[in-house]
């Protein structure tokens, strides 16, 4: 079901493929899918962990990944390097200054500040030529 204030599927170029979201928080997790779901991803995959991001990655043809930085007990870093290494395009979001040192050593990874805002998601997809 489609939000009130959501693209129109006629006015945006729609996604596809499967998603990898990697959120330690469910509710952002679930804030995130709803987003991508807006724009015509019928598919994500969920993770909180690091260990769980990367079996995903291991068994789904992924397209592209929203990734947070901080994942409670454990930073993103091994599943950034294997996005990267699978030449998967992602995002990184925080919510945590000091996280702008992982993302460092990712150059080419957008960085989104949480709570995340639709257009700038949107926007962001579009520039990495996800959307």
């Amino acid at each position: 079901m489609r939000r009130p204030n959501a693209p129109s599927p006629s006015s945006e170029k729609r996604l596809t493929g499967i998603a990898l979201i990697v959120q330690h928080n469910i509710m952002t997790a679930l804030e995130i899918e709803a987003l991508l779901q807006d724009v015509g991803i019928e598919t994500c995959f969920l993770a909180a962990t690091v260990e769980t991001a990367l079996q995903g990655l291991e068994s789904n043809d992924i397209a592209f990944a929203v990734v947070d930085t901080n994942l409670g007990q454990e930073t993103s870093e091994a599943v950034a390097n294997a996005l990267l290494e699978r030449q998967v395009p992602f995002i990184f979001t925080t919510n945590f200054d000091d996280d702008i040192n992982l993302t460092k050593h990712f150059p080419g990874a957008p960085v989104l500040a949480k709570p995340l805002r639709e257009t700038l998601l949107y926007q962001t997809l579009a520039k990495l030529g996800i959307m």
